[in-house]
């Protein structure tokens, strides 16, 4: 969880049967999701996106990104999902696939502040955006950032100007409007392209700030996924998606904890919900 630590003492201390929704301590444990849910592979897609709702459901998550949602998967969403959270998409969809954000319902300290902002990536030939929303947590501004940066190797040039246009987003929200910034989705990135672009002195990678544990590091992994026909002999290992935190002056925003989730098969169709492993953080 992003946690105050006095939040956290009253959570150690606030025993097992209250529940965190209804417990009033200055504070909140957050839980966040981020997953590419593969929206673009047609087959079993509505069973998929049913497995992925259901871990929705059963983990409760605060915040959630989700990437390669189609018109078909935002339906299976907003039927199952929409009474409990608010779902925030871009005004205008230019691709048949987009990001979207959702938000709980359920915890009176988190509030929307404010209508969904989208930013177009000029040189995108893919119609990727970055979709920005500012919500407050315990009176705490923050801002949430999503994205689905330009895919495939031959297309580097171009993700690197959107990680760069990314993090201006997030140093500018935090500098100025002393916002906490979470940046999170399937950015398609290589560690080489982000020391090319160079990372704020303001932002940290969540995976490495809980530890750069080996077992979460990569979210799109071939070796260990065969939801893709994958026809050649080398099975690629990639940390395509990412999830960043710039706590600004909240220094007490602090993620403890980081997993990949979603690594179950279905029964019935004995594959995974998505070609990428899911972001887990509290």
């Amino acid at each position: 969880g992003f946690y105050s630590m006095t939040c956290y003492l009253h959570n150690m201390a606030m025993g097992q049967n209250q529940s965190e929704e209804s417990y009033d301590g200055p504070g909140i444990k957050l839980r966040l999701l981020s997953w590419n849910i593969d929206g673009l592979d047609g087959k079993d897609v509505r069973q998929r996106t049913e497995s992925v709702i259901q871990l929705i459901q059963s983990r409760r998550p605060h915040i959630i990104f989700l990437q390669e949602v189609i018109p078909p998967t935002l339906s299976q969403i907003r039927n199952k999902l929409g009474s409990n959270y608010s779902i925030h998409i871009s005004p205008k969809i230019s691709f048949q696939y987009f990001p979207i954000i959702l938000v709980t319902k359920k915890c009176p300290k988190i509030t929307i502040d404010g209508e969904v902002g989208m930013f177009d990536f000029p040189g995108s030939t893919m119609g990727r955006q970055l979709l920005q929303l500012f919500i407050k947590i315990c009176g705490v501004p923050f801002a949430l950032y999503t994205s689905h940066l330009e895919s495939m190797k031959d297309y580097s040039r171009e993700r690197k100007e959107q990680l760069r246009s990314c993090f201006e987003f997030v140093t500018e929200q935090t500098s100025l409007f002393n916002r906490v910034c979470i940046l999170g989705g399937d950015l398609n990135i290589r560690d080489n392209e982000v020391a090319e672009v160079g990372m704020p002195p303001s932002v940290v990678d969540i995976w490495e700030t809980c530890g750069s544990v080996e077992e979460h590091k990569y979210t799109w992994d071939i070796s260990n996924n065969d939801n893709l026909f994958w026809r050649f002999p080398n099975k690629p290992q990639l940390r395509f998606d990412r999830l960043y935190l710039s706590p600004g002056r909240g220094e007490y925003v602090k993620p403890l904890s980081f997993e990949l989730v979603g690594k179950e098969r279905i029964s019935g169709c004995n594959r995974f919900p998505s070609d990428h492993w899911g972001l887990w953080t509290e």
